[in-house]
């Protein structure tokens, strides 16, 4: 039996995309930058906050990682990637590339039912000391679209 797939990212450059078999719920966090200038002598209810319009978010979540005999590319590579570590590599080389330019589309059923551009902040991987069958991760993406400086 599969694992549930609950959040697809795919990179918009390539078309390469990968399922995501979360172990902990998944967290969105939204953002709207203030700047505080505490009064000396005063009290925290008396600093003024300057806000700055627009709004920034963030999803997190961790993921395990293991065979289960599920292409998790979904077909979208050259060939299939099924084992823990062709997982890995093909999330650090072809999903999470370091091209600039480079963003995703993240399809996740109850926050993003339409998929949501974004860019990957951080991904880190968990290595088990004698656990090699199942690896865990975490990423963090920023919704949003690229910029052109």
């Amino acid at each position: 039996m599969a694992a549930p797939n609950e959040v697809t990212l795919t990179n918009h450059t390539s078309n390469k995309a990968i399922f995501f078999r979360c172990v902990a719920p998944v967290k969105v966090k939204r953002a709207q930058p203030a700047m505080p200038i505490p009064l000396i002598g005063t009290s925290p209810t008396n600093t003024f906050l300057f806000r700055f319009q627009g709004q920034s978010e963030t999803i997190s979540f961790t993921f395990a990682i293991f065979d289960d005999d599920v292409d998790v590319a979904n077909g979208t590579h050259t060939a299939t990637i099924k084992t823990v570590q062709e997982q890995i590599d093909y999330l650090k080389t072809h999903i999470y590339t370091s091209a600039y330019s480079d963003y995703w589309e993240i399809y996740q059923a109850r926050y993003y039912p339409d998929t949501t551009n974004c860019v990957i902040t951080d991904l880190e991987f968990d290595n088990q000391a004698g656990g090699v069958n199942i690896v865990t991760g975490s990423i963090t993406l920023m919704i949003g679209r690229i910029g052109a400086v």
